[in-house]
């Protein structure tokens, strides 16, 4: 899905001026994460003929949110500017806060030497972590859930988010499942986390109960949980995702 675009690649000439070109493609990464709401994925074509020069834009786009990989893009440009004998590739970079988050790393070429206006599926690569957004503290923090398993949780109201905020004075964790609000004790020994003696209220609400249902579930399940920026995944005993959360500030 193709986030809403705040900045225009090119500022395109009036019709008969100039011709617009679209270069489309892809982005992924591996890590089984979660972007936060405040990422912003930034994609240029660039002139990259000359080794011992800076690289000559001729296309950008700017999309925030960045959106859930995968993530499609397209970057249009004035194809008046293209030379046969150039060369030119697609770059790409996600950043939080400013901070760079993931980006491409390898030569993609397009439009010339062999390359076309679709560059495929790029890859991107995690930044060093001393790049990247602080890490939230697992406690103290009230994380909104952003997916179960692989799937992305779409809260349609009326109740509370689906959440969970663990509460580091009495290790009581609290949130919301999407209809009915749940409270319980938790043991935190990182990267081990387990949620124990947890209760929750009984209302019946036209919409959610399923998510609820395996969201209580994934819970119990949970045995350790890791924390990117301002993203929490928790995860079973054999390592698998079973929910990932986003921080929100109020």
């Amino acid at each position: 899905m193709i986030a809403r675009c705040i900045t225009a690649a090119l500022c395109l000439l009036s019709a008969g001026q100039a011709t617009a070109g679209t270069v489309t493609g892809s982005l992924y990464y591996l890590e089984r994460i979660a972007l936060p709401p405040d990422a912003v994925l930034e994609v240029v074509v660039a002139d990259v003929s000359l080794a011992d020069a800076p690289a000559k834009t001729i296309g950008r786009t700017t999309m925030a949110p960045a959106g859930q990989a995968p993530i499609a893009f397209q970057v249009h440009y004035d194809d008046s500017a293209v030379q046969s004998s150039h060369r030119y590739a697609v770059r790409a970079t996600i950043r939080v806060a400013g901070g760079l988050l993931y980006a491409t790393t390898q030569n993609h070429p397009v439009l010339t030497g062999g390359g076309t206006a679709n560059a495929g599926r790029l890859k991107l690569e995690r930044a060093p972590e001393s790049n990247a957004a602080p890490d939230r503290s697992v406690e103290g923090t009230y994380w909104k859930l952003k997916t179960l398993g692989d799937t992305a949780i779409t809260f349609e109201g009326p109740g509370r988010e689906p959440s969970v905020t663990l509460h580091s004075a009495d290790h009581r964790a609290a949130g919301s499942g999407g209809c009915n609000t749940f409270t319980g004790s938790y043991n935190l020994k990182p990267p081990a986390l387990t949620f124990a003696s947890t209760a929750a209220t009984r209302r019946a609400c036209v919409h959610g109960m399923e998510t609820e249902s395996a969201y209580y579930a994934a819970l119990a399940l949970v045995r350790t949980f890791s924390v990117s920026g301002d993203v929490l995944t928790l995860s079973d005993e054999s390592g698998k995702a079973l929910a990932t959360f986003v921080a929100v500030d109020f």
